[in-house]
Parts: structure tokens; C-alpha cells; sequence
């Protein structure tokens, strides 16, 4: 029987050698190191040890295509309604902040309007404000998608809203309407509060008469009907147990209301509202655009079209569920700033729950004064794209409403055009470069009339009636 060596007792033999081996010898010190046999196999897991600062993904696999990570190359993709949908967000909505010049419009434009637009049950009503050679510069977009494009004009030959409209009153309810009223009369006051011991209770009475007026004689109610019925305290039960002065002060108030909106709507708001909802207003299209960019810009017509408009819209989605929108003010302070804002405010959750947007675009953030409502308007959106910002004050106040770090702060005024910083919910921001086709780069083109008409650029005709409107709805 063989028997075991003592000597390899207890020894352990060494693996076989692996990977890279360099030559030995008196070369060696010469620098001559060159391999004796191959390396190892290796895998790219085991070669993550070599990068440890990898990169993830930007941004959510599901979305919207919006251009790439600068930092990465990765491409990057955000829908707010997919993310809402996932519990990703908390709102929908959407603030773009920058200077002018700096990419909004181009991004506003095909992100949330002519991408959008291509899924399924998509929809996207836009506040049309610039000028673009004498009408607003989405005419053409929405003529070529084949979109409902309705012109809002001082005087007659525009498009008219009844902010009375049974269409709005459904969904916001008798109180909800006169809310709207109310909104619309202190923004026609400057922006100043009317005196809620008085002036309110004096509107909502003439509200309330106006509405049961209309429905005696069968008909819709007007704004006209509630402006008669100002400072008339006659046959009114709530004040027929006020003092003789107490009577007086309530005729008074309800006159000051009177000359008010009587003022307003003869002179800035001639044709707006003095009347029945014109009778081609529908949101049927998968564009709507309401062209204000021919209203004058200092007044209060803006303001109340974008309040009524939206209103509209609430009306419109409770009756017709399942359509998700974008409700989009290129030039939006209306909706983070004043009694128009907090009128639509109070119909956030409303807006969420019937599957609506609000994209507002804005300039200087810094010109909204620390604690004001507006402020909190502004933090309320969790998909934000900020763009160059070139003032001090802007640039500290996005730094400080966003918890931007330093990084992202010294970022800001050296943005190229068409490049951003994209923030979505509590994730750190992206710099995100906005990436167009060349007939996007056309149809959304912000300095000039559009270069090709919806026949050049392969678009459906405007004449092609709900045919194009189809087309424009298939899926991506």
C-alpha cells in the first residue's frame, strides 16, 4: 500500500495564476513590463468597482421626450400626469421660469402642446398673449392641427364668454360662480379688495336676483341681469330689518359696484363678456387656443378671459371625464398672482381630480414679495424648468423657493439658450438640453411668422374639419 510523503503534510498549494503577469528578469527594471499572458475574463459588474460614480437615469422611463442630460447623454422624459398617476408628484402642474429669449415658448410649445397632443385622450387649451404680426403666435399651430381657434377682441367681431354660463355654473355651483363674479370685479378694481361688509354682499344679492330672473323667463342669465340689479335694495327680504342708514349704505354700495362693472365692461371688456357665450365656443379639439394677444396689456381683460376660460374648462372636463389637459398662459402672473389666482386656487383640487394642468410660464420671480400668496402658488407646482436667469435677485430667489444647492445657483446665468435645469418633486435638478426636430423648430418658431404652411409641413389642413383633429389625437 503506498503511503502519503510526510513532506507535503499540512502544505497548501497555491491557485493557478490569473489575469495580467509581467515578465521577470533584469529587463524588468528597465521598464519592460509588457504581459506574459492575457488578462482574466472579466464582466461589467465586476468592472462597476472601477467607476463608482455611475451615473442613473435623469429622469422616470415613462413620459414625454424632452431632450438629454447634459451631464450623462441620457435622454430625458417627464409627463406630470403619468408621474401624479404614480405617486411620483403631487400636483400637476407645471411653472417654466426664465428670461426672455432664453427657450420657454419652444419648450412650452412642443413638450406640453404638439407632443402632447399626439397620446391618447390628450387635450391642450392655450392662452395665446404675444403678438405675432397682428394675431397671437399659436394661430398658425392651431390652424395646421386643425384646432379650435377662437380670437378674443375688444368691441365686436371677437369671441365672447359669459361668465354666467349654465356651462360653468354646473360645476361650480351658484357659490362657485359668484366667486368667479367676485374675482372679476376686484381684478376690475385694480386689484384692490371690495369691502366685504358691504360691496361683496351688495354683488351676491344681485347675483342671486339675476339667476332666478333668468330662469323665470327661460333663459340663460347674463352679466347685464346682475349689473340691473346693483343698488337695488327694493323688494330684497335680507334688508327689509335694516336701519333706514344701514338700507342707504347698501343702495350705495351696490351703485359703486354698478358704475364699476358698467365702466368696465362698455370700455376694456366691450365684447368680451356683455352677453351670451358665442355660440362656436366648444373644447371639442385636441388644440383650443383663446387669442388675447390683441387685448390691451395693461387692463384687466387678460386677466378675466384666462379666469373665465378656465372656468369653461372645469365645466367642460366634469361633463366630458377622461381627457387629461394642459391649461397653458405662456405669460401666466394671472395665475399665481392676484384674485384670479386665488380664485383658481380654491378649484386646485377640483382641477386634479378631473384631470387638469395648469402650465404657466413667468419672467422674474423676485418681483413676488416674500409671504405673499403668490409665493406659495409658485412652490404648489412639482415639475418646474428654470431657464437663464440674468438678475441677482431672480437668481437668489430661484435658489431659495427651489432649494436649489450652490452648484445649481452659479448654473443659472451662464444657461445657453434652449438649455434648463428641470426639477421634479424633491429630486435634485437636470440640466436638461430641449431637443427639437426640424419641423418642430418651424411650427414653433417665436420670433417670426411661421416659415411653411400646414400643406409644407406635411400637417392636416385647418379645412379638414374634425378629420384633423383625429389625426392629430392618434396614438404616439
Amino acid at each position: 500500500m503506498d503511503t502519503e510523503d510526510d513532506s507535503n503534510v499540512g502544505r497548501l498549494d497555491p491557485p493557478a495564476l490569473e489575469g495580467p503577469q509581467v515578465r521577470r528578469g533584469r529587463r524588468a527594471g528597465t521598464g519592460w513590463y509588457a504581459p506574459l499572458v492575457d488578462p482574466a475574463p472579466s464582466t461589467t459588474r465586476q468592472g462597476e468597482i472601477l467607476n463608482p460614480a455611475l451615473i442613473g437615469s435623469p429622469t422616470d422611463e415613462e413620459g414625454i421626450p424632452i431632450g438629454s442630460d447634459l451631464l450623462s447623454g441620457s435622454p430625458v422624459a417627464h409627463d406630470p400626469f403619468t408621474a401624479y398617476r404614480l405617486k411620483r408628484i403631487t400636483s400637476p402642474s407645471v411653472v417654466v421660469l426664465g428670461a426672455i429669449g432664453s427657450g420657454k415658448s419652444s419648450l412650452i410649445k412642443t413638450v406640453y402642446v404638439v407632443r402632447a397632443i399626439t397620446l391618447k385622450q390628450r387635450r391642450a387649451i392655450v392662452l395665446d398673449r404675444k403678438d405675432q404680426d397682428g394675431e397671437g403666435e399659436y394661430s398658425a399651430l392651431t390652424r395646421a392641427y386643425g384646432g379650435s381657434l377662437f380670437q378674443m377682441r375688444v368691441g365686436e367681431g371677437g369671441t365672447r364668454l359669459n361668465p354666467l354660463d349654465p356651462h360653468i355654473r354646473e360645476v361650480l355651483g351658484a357659490a362657485g360662480q359668484y366667486e368667479l363674479l367676485l374675482a372679476m370685479a376686484t381684478r376690475a378694481n385694480g386689484g384692490e379688495a371690495l369691502d366685504h361688509r358691504w360691496e361683496a354682499p351688495a354683488l351676491r344679492v344681485a347675483h342671486r336676483r339675476a339667476l332666478g330672473l333668468a330662469e323665470a323667463e327661460g333663459r340663460d342669465p347674463v352679466i347685464s341681469d346682475v349689473i340691473g340689479f346693483l343698488g337695488v335694495i327694493d323688494g330684497v327680504g335680507a334688508w327689509r330689518d335694516y336701519s333706514p342708514a344701514a338700507r342707504e349704505r347698501m343702495h350705495q354700495a351696490g351703485l359703486g359696484m354698478r358704475h364699476l362693472l358698467e365702466a368696465t365692461l362698455a370700455d376694456q371688456l366691450q365684447g368680451l363678456f356683455d352677453g351670451p357665450t358665442s355660440s362656436n365656443v366648444s373644447l371639442d379639439s385636441r388644440l383650443t387656443t383663446f387669442d388675447i394677444s390683441q387685448l390691451p396689456q395693461d387692463g384687466p381683460a387678460m386677466g378675466l378671459v384666462l379666469a373665465v376660460a378656465h372656468s369653461w374648462t372645469l365645466g367642460t372636463l366634469r361633463k366630458e371625464r377622461g381627457m387629461a389637459t394642459n391649461f397653458v398662459a405662456e405669460e401666466g402672473w394671472d395665475m399665481v398672482a392676484g384674485p384670479i389666482a386665488e380664485h383658481m386656487n380654491a378649484r386646485q383640487m377640483l382641477a386634479r381630480g378631473l384631470g387638469l394642468c395648469n402650465v404657466a410660464a413667468l419672467h422674474h420671480l423676485s418681483q413676488i414679495p416674500e409671504g405673499s400668496k403668490a409665493l406659495s402658488l409658485v412652490k404648489e407646482p412639482e415639475t418646474v424648468h428654470i431657464y437663464r436667469q440674468d438678475r441677482a435677485d431672480d437668481i437668489a430667489a430661484c435658489a431659495r423657493v427651489f432649494d436649489l444647492d450652490e452648484s445649481a445657483r452659479q448654473m443659472l446665468p451662464q444657461l445657453e439658450q434652449g438649455t434648463h435645469l428641470l426639477k421634479i418633486g424633491n429630486r435634485q435638478p437636470v440640466h436638461v438640453d430641449h431637443v427639437r426636430s426640424t419641423l418642430e423648430e418651424r411650427l414653433t418658431d417665436t420670433d417670426g411668422a411661421m416659415l411653411m404652411t400646414s400643406r409644407q409641413a406635411g400637417l392636416p389642413d385647418a379645412d379638414a374639419g374634425s378629420d384633423a383633429g383625429d389625426a392629430a389625437g392618434a396614438d404616439a
